[in-house]
């Protein structure tokens, strides 16, 4: 025989052994053993991220101030690309720079404007040439309506991929079908 008692996570109950005593036994619920396995699962991520850290130290970013992400989101356009452009300012290489280029032109893009957004990447375009420079200025001169920049562009595109890359075939397909788009 055995009486069930509740508390808190566990289920208390107690067998009859064969000296006729009571032992108690705990039994975790279902909703016990989840969200002790969530706890477990949330320590141990928190436990990886505190010994791994980050890579390189030098890219770091202070928990306490907001990322450009952030503060496009909560609509501080400006915020935003003045903390990229020092982000851009303490990179070091052409690449390093262009990178934060892209950044910058994606927080334009999502706020429509597209004549910042041409700005940063014909910078984009002059450090580092690269498919997806060309192909960021033939898309915002599409949506721009400048259809001949945008074709010159995407063509542009479409000859600086690379054939040896894994993603060259799914690129081509992609840039040809906007170019395709452009030129209707």
């Amino acid at each position: 025989m055995s009486a069930h008692k509740t508390k808190g996570l566990a289920a208390e109950s107690s067998v009859v052994v064969g000296d006729g005593k009571h032992k108690p036994r705990l039994h975790l619920r279902i909703g016990g053993l989840v969200a002790l396995s969530l706890l477990i699962l949330v320590a141990a991520g928190a436990a990886t991220y505190l010994v791994v850290g980050h890579a390189n130290k030098s890219e770091t970013i202070n928990n306490t101030q907001p990322t450009s992400e952030q503060l496009a989101y909560k609509g501080d356009y400006s915020g935003a690309q003045a903390l990229l452009d020092k982000q851009r300012a303490q990179a070091g290489s052409k690449q390093a720079q262009a990178d934060v280029y892209a950044q910058q032109i994606a927080v334009a893009m999502n706020v429509q404007k597209y004549d910042q957004a041409k700005t940063y990447a014909q910078q984009a375009e002059k450090l580092a040439p690269s498919p997806g420079t060309a192909y960021m200025i033939g898309y915002i001169a599409e949506l721009s309506g400048d259809k001949k920049t945008a074709q010159t562009y995407l063509q542009l595109a479409i000859n600086r991929l690379d054939k040896t890359k894994p993603q060259y075939e799914l690129s081509l397909r992609s840039y040809q079908n906007e170019l395709q788009k452009v030129s209707q």
